[in-house]
């Protein structure tokens, strides 16, 4: 309530400009409901003199969220538990956008470090893009190299995932 109330005190300060809060609301039956509230200050206009309120019931969208949330939460716990390292990788820029625990002990990266890498500079040699897909393909052993220049023999395998929707 302070929140909406903070929220349309604001609005009063400052007309045109529409804000939104979610609040939470018990109905009768003892359950739970999310409503979203819009307001816009509408006390300098002649022919309304007021302030315009909207409210939206987001409970589905809220419980949605939810879901997605305990979905991520549960990936991420997987992908950074699993005992090999793995990296994602983008599908056409072959760009590093993640990696797990395991991955950033092995090849001696911080996370930050590693995304700003592509899958090349991992290999120990030059390799063309046709024989890195060789290797994708096959799941042929190559040498990779730590940041600190240790040489590594992995073993590479291709998974196709959606990631941050791409």
């Amino acid at each position: 309530v302070e929140k909406a109330k903070h929220t349309f005190e604001v609005e009063i300060i400052t007309p045109g400009i529409q804000n939104s809060v979610d609040l939470q609301f018990r109905k009768k039956d003892g359950n739970w409901l999310w409503m979203e509230a819009k307001g816009r200050n509408l006390f300098f206009d002649p022919n309304i003199k007021g302030m315009l309120l909207n409210l939206n019931d987001v409970s589905e969208r809220k419980a949605a969220a939810e879901i997605l949330a305990e979905s991520e939460n549960r990936y991420r716990s997987f992908f950074n538990n699993f005992s090999q390292p793995i990296l994602v990788v983008s599908k056409y820029k072959t760009k590093i956008v993640d990696a797990n625990y395991p991955a950033l002990q092995k090849y001696g990266y911080t996370i930050d470090e590693i995304k700003q890498l592509n899958l090349y500079d991992l290999f120990a040699g030059t390799i063309s893009p046709v024989e890195l897909q060789r290797y994708l393909q096959n799941g042929n052993i190559s040498t990779h190299h730590t940041k600190s220049g240790e040489r590594l023999y992995v073993q590479l395998k291709k998974f196709e995932v959606q990631f941050k929707g791409k």
